[in-house]
């Protein structure tokens, strides 16, 4: 009599496998992706630092503030709503900064980087698309500092702003 040896995996011990494997892979896939939006918020940050030392260096050299792309007091953007316009801040680029910052992520509707001016003053937000915000409020306590210390002077959030000292109110 020949005794037959058992080869391979049971059709349990597969699934078993498949199913660990898809867990880990799940478990890794969530953490890129909160890797890569806090990456995306950080580079909003970054070039909001920028936009204001730009916007800066120009009112020391003409004593007022850029005009935005849809006029004075309007606001203008990259977004659709807010003029569609990659020069939003007029007279900016290429002197002070090569070119103007878009949001990484949001293009389309009212979400993305918005400016406004009439020239004394000026206020630019990131409307609407921090990412990494626990509960919408930069200053709640789950925020690292560098979150916290950030200010939202108006609308949807989460919201960040840069402004001078007239701009906060619009």
């Amino acid at each position: 009599m020949i005794i037959l040896k058992k080869q391979g995996f049971t059709l349990i011990e597969l699934l078993v496998v498949i199913a660990i494997i898809g867990v880990l892979a799940s478990v890794v896939l969530a953490s890129v992706n909160t890797a890569r939006a806090k990456s995306r918020d950080a580079r909003r940050i970054s070039d909001f630092k920028q936009i204001q030392l730009a916007l800066e260096l120009y009112y020391d050299t003409n004593n007022q503030y850029p005009i935005g792309s849809q006029g004075s007091g309007v606001w203008s953007s990259h977004a659709p709503v807010y003029g569609n316009n990659d020069n939003y801040i007029v007279g900016l680029a290429p002197t002070y900064i090569p070119i103007l910052p878009r949001d990484p992520r949001y293009d389309e509707g009212g979400q993305g980087y918005l400016y406004n001016s009439n020239g004394t003053d000026y206020s630019l937000l990131a409307h609407a698309t921090m990412e990494t915000i626990v509960g919408g409020d930069p200053s709640a306590a789950g925020n690292p500092s560098y979150i916290q210390a950030l200010d939202r002077i108006c609308c949807a959030q989460p919201t960040i702003a840069v402004y001078s000292a007239g701009g906060r109110s619009w």
